[in-house]
């Protein structure tokens, strides 16, 4: 990796990607691999390390990798370094009508694959993206810098707050839902308020998970339960449950022990009595998809939909 200087100065480059979240940092070492020239461009003060990226208590933030994206992150060198984190492959899928009698379960074992998926924190994923990055010659990254302005005459260039321009053929605005890159495009989004809103949080049960992923539905709203693995301890999940905002609001300012049962009682206390470890986080759902889109930049990434994955819906 080559490292930006503090002097105000214009650079070349054949891609520039803004946005160094998981998204951004996959197409850059994509890019960076196929021989490009690339510049990653971050309002973090300072890429992830594996190191700093696993607490004994997990991220709140997971996704289910599927094995296609297993696939591609081992051929850009980073799931061995994930797998040495942490990874909790899961084997099985079970979801149910909790106001009914509808039910499904599938296994690893029908489908004749070793694995149905992972459950990664997105900090251990991102971390093993950026460790790669780093160390790729094709690759510049700034990191601490904003967006002042995007320059459209003779070619695309962007203008950091620091003084320092960027110019490419290619800027990619992988920045997340609210864009700064795609405002600064004129890209136009048709957003749309699901009057939806995710509580997660992580919990520890009394029954182990057992390597599967379980999701109940309640009242048309789907609580899962994904499988997490702490040193050796399977009795962790990652639960989200997809709601009202108004219900949402209700369960994040619950007591812990309070959430707990509440959290036990709607799943039909499977995997026994249910312990909050960490605060309820809240996200909302939104749909924001793109109009048409001009030449010099494009979006990518989940940010045009924020979601969090449901039982064996990827996180990526």
């Amino acid at each position: 990796m080559s490292s930006s200087s503090a002097t105000p100065s214009v650079e070349s480059f054949e891609a520039v990607i803004v946005g160094g979240g998981m998204v951004g940092t996959a197409l850059c070492a994509l890019l960076a691999q196929a021989g490009m020239r690339v510049a990653l461009v971050e309002a973090q003060p300072a890429p992830l390390s594996l190191e700093s990226a696993i607490n004994k208590l997990p991220n709140p933030r997971v996704s289910a990798l599927t094995p296609v994206s297993q696939r591609l992150l081992t051929h850009l060198g980073a799931w061995p370094a994930m797998q040495k984190t942490r990874v909790t492959p899961y084997k099985g899928m079970h979801v149910w009508d909790a106001e009914g009698s509808g039910e499904i379960a599938f296994s690893a074992d029908e489908a004749g694959v070793a694995v149905l998926g992972h459950i990664v924190e997105n900090t251990v994923t991102l971390a093993a993206l950026n460790n790669h990055v780093i160390g790729d010659s094709n690759v510049t990254t700034y990191f601490g810098v904003r967006l002042q302005a995007l320059q459209r005459s003779s070619g695309s260039r962007l203008v950091l707050d620091d003084g320092r321009q960027l110019h490419s053929p290619l800027i990619v605005a992988a920045d997340g839902a609210r864009s700064v890159l795609r405002e600064m495009a004129g890209i136009d989004v048709a957003s749309d308020d699901m009057q939806q809103e995710a509580v997660v949080t992580t919990v520890q049960c009394a029954k182990p998970h057992g390597g599967i992923a379980r999701q109940a539905f309640i009242d048309g709203r789907p609580l899962a339960f994904l499988p997490l693995t702490v040193e050796g301890n399977d009795h962790y999940c990652s639960i989200v449950w997809s709601t009202t905002p108004e219900h949402a609001a209700e369960l994040s300012e619950l007591p812990r022990e309070a959430l707990g049962e509440a959290l036990g009682k709607a799943f039909g206390h499977r995997l026994g009595e249910v312990t909050v470890c960490d605060k309820a986080h809240r996200f909302p759902f939104g749909t924001a998809p793109c109009l048409p889109l001009c030449a010099a930049a494009f979006r990518i990434g989940r940010g045009c939909c924020p979601q969090y994955p449901s039982a064996g819906g990827p996180g990526g």
